[in-house]
């Protein structure tokens, strides 16, 4: 597997020389690699989820996205991809979204969502909005579909989060974390292949256009940080490798393996920290989720 850190050593912002998805593809001689095979992508409507979809399709894979919006997601996309519509908040939507659905044999829990508020929000389930949307949603669509391997969609932000959530400050990188300990734990025990991942900093994203003006203003006047912005065709790379290589139980990052980073709880700086790997932490998570979610199932 071709090595990208040279890539990433000086970012110049979007649309530098750091990898698209598409050259992920390319550069893997991975074109119709998987054909016969079925991929189910969360959140396609926009950003990073639409230039995975684009992406994976030319590895001849059946390709069905999930959006809360399908024309919004058709459009968006432009591809013969299936679109079915289903709401990461809603256990009822997953359900009826996936009846349907052929054998699935790889899961991108791509959707996701930031309140930015610090307010929690209940869903119709009785959950949190955040949590159920990045992380319990995870889980229940990996119990439904049973793939044989699973990318999780986690952040850099996860280095500031806990597994504290009752503290609605913090509820996105708390599942951020949360969705990078379901990766370890089904890598651990289960037989699937799962990994996690950091897309990087991506602008024209629906989360970064609902982002509160104040954030943004703070981001900007951070030179070094606007540097290591990407466009959503080099957000999607990391996502794509991880579907088409095997890292499993890893947290990936820039097209690679990450490397140990500062411990400084900064939820903009890179590499994983201790907390990023926690063998007691994920054996607990999973198991308090299994009793929330009514399931009784070994990762």
């Amino acid at each position: 597997m071709k090595s990208y850190i040279e890539q990433h050593a000086n970012p110049q912002g979007p649309g530098d020389a750091r990898p698209t998805a598409v050259q992920i593809i390319k550069d893997a001689n991975a074109e119709s690699t998987l054909v016969g095979k079925v991929i189910v992508i969360t959140g396609v409507s926009s950003g990073i989820g639409v230039e995975t979809a684009k992406a994976l399709l030319s590895t001849g894979a059946t390709v069905i996205g999930t959006a809360r919006d399908t024309k919004k997601a058709e459009l968006a996309t432009g591809l013969p991809i299936r679109v079915v519509e289903m709401d990461n908040s809603s256990f009822a939507s997953i359900r009826k979204a996936v009846s349907p659905m052929p054998k699935v044999d790889i899961l991108v829990n791509n959707a996701g969502v930031n309140v930015f508020s610090g307010a929690s929000k209940l869903t119709e389930d009785g959950f949190d909005l955040t949590y159920q949307t990045n992380y319990l949603s995870q889980v229940y669509l990996y119990h439904l579909l049973k793939p044989h391997k699973v990318v999780n969609v986690s952040s850099s932000a996860h280095r500031g989060g806990s597994l504290n959530f009752d503290n609605h400050s913090k509820s996105y990188e708390n599942t951020k974390l949360a969705s990078i300990y379901m990766a370890n734990e089904l890598a651990r025990h289960s037989g699937v292949i799962a990994t996690s991942l950091n897309p990087g900093s991506v602008v024209g994203t629906e989360m970064g256009r609902h982002a509160p003006p104040e954030f943004l203003t703070e981001l900007l006047a951070n030179k070094p940080l606007v540097a290591t912005l990407k466009s959503p065709e080099q957000g999607a790379a990391t996502t794509v490798l991880a579907v088409i290589a095997d890292f499993n139980g890893k947290y990936l990052e820039d097209c690679g393996e990450a490397k140990a980073g500062a411990d400084d709880e900064s939820v903009w700086s890179p590499g994983y920290v201790p907390r990023t790997y926690n063998k007691t932490a994920e054996e607990k998570l999973w198991n308090d989720t299994m009793e929330q979610l009514g399931l009784k199932e070994t990762a």
